[in-house]
């Protein structure tokens, strides 16, 4: 695998030796969020592909919360799971799959009486 592919535009510090935009926590986060959100719309997106209507239209709107939800509900979960440091990985787990459930359950609209 060439070393030349990364996730990170700068993955050993910025050029000319300046320090890294963010935290390594941070940027796990943030890399956290942005894989949750495309997971989301690309979940959302084959739902509404098997669903699509007549007309072929996919629902945008429903794509698009689907991607911030989960893209929402993975950083924090990332965040609750780094929270735990040196804790085992099974408890890391438990607190990142407890909070995904309750952000999940929270940013649902469905249980507000909305369609879904």
């Amino acid at each position: 695998m060439s070393d030349r592919h990364h996730l990170l535009p700068y993955p050993h510090g910025q050029p000319h030796g300046q320090p890294a935009p963010f935290a390594p926590t941070t940027t796990a986060v943030l890399q956290g969020a942005a894989v949750g959100a495309t997971l989301g719309a690309a979940a959302a997106t084959a739902a509404q592909l098997s669903a699509a209507s007549a007309d072929g239209r996919l629902a945008l709107g429903e794509i698009v919360q689907a991607s911030v939800v989960s893209g929402l509900t993975t950083a924090a979960a990332t965040l609750a799971g780094q929270s735990l440091g040196r804790s085992t990985t099974l408890t890391r787990y438990a607190a990142m799959f407890v909070t995904s459930a309750a952000l999940m359950y929270l940013l649902n609209p469905s249980k507000q009486g909305e369609s879904s």
